[in-house]
C-alpha cells in the first residue's frame, strides 16, 4: 500500500504532537499581524493574580478562620522591609466603591463645580488592602505588593 501512495504522489505524514492538557499555560492567539515596532510581548508572571486577589476578596467576607486564609495566600504576619526593619499585619481592609459624582474646578475662580455621572458611566471597584505597623507608621499595601515577602512570624 505505501508503495501504491509513494508512486500516486502521496507521502504518508507522520502524525503530529499536541500537547496534552498538562502542557501549562498558553497565550491566546490572534489573527492580527503585530505591527512591526511593536515587539513580540512577554505574558507579565502573574498572568491570574487579579483572580487570585478576587477569590481572596470573596473568601475574605465569609472565612470561619481568617487566619488560615490569610496563611494559604502567602500573606506574611511579620514581613522585613530592609535593614532590619519589620512591618507586623494589622487588619484587612475589604471595601467595594461606587463612583456616582467628579468634581473639577471651575472657570476663573477657586470653586470646584460637581458633575454627576450617567448611570451607564457610573464605575463599581473592589478594594483589598493590607494594613500593616510600619517604623514609618500605619501603610496599606496591595496584595500584589506584599505576597512575596517572606513571612518572619
Amino acid at each position: 500500500m505505501r508503495s501504491k501512495e509513494r508512486s500516486a504522489g502521496y507521502e504518508a505524514a507522520a502524525p503530529i504532537g499536541h500537547p496534552g492538557h498538562n502542557a501549562g499555560f498558553r497565550a491566546a492567539s490572534q489573527w492580527q499581524d503585530p505591527r512591526a515596532e511593536e515587539g513580540p510581548q512577554s505574558r507579565p508572571a502573574d498572568h491570574d493574580l487579579d483572580l487570585v486577589e478576587q477569590e481572596f476578596y470573596r473568601s475574605a467576607l465569609t472565612s470561619t478562620d481568617p487566619t488560615s486564609l490569610l496563611r494559604l495566600a502567602r500573606v506574611p504576619f511579620v514581613a522585613d522591609i530592609g535593614g532590619g526593619k519589620l512591618m507586623r499585619l494589622l487588619r484587612v481592609s475589604v471595601s467595594d466603591e461606587i463612583e456616582v459624582g467628579a468634581i473639577s474646578p471651575g472657570y476663573g475662580g477657586s470653586d470646584l463645580v460637581y458633575h454627576p455621572v450617567p448611570a451607564s458611566r457610573v464605575q463599581h471597584s473592589r478594594n483589598l488592602r493590607f494594613v500593616y505597623h510600619t517604623p514609618d507608621g500605619i501603610r496599606a499595601f496591595t496584595y500584589a505588593e506584599i505576597r512575596e515577602l517572606p513571612d518572619l512570624a
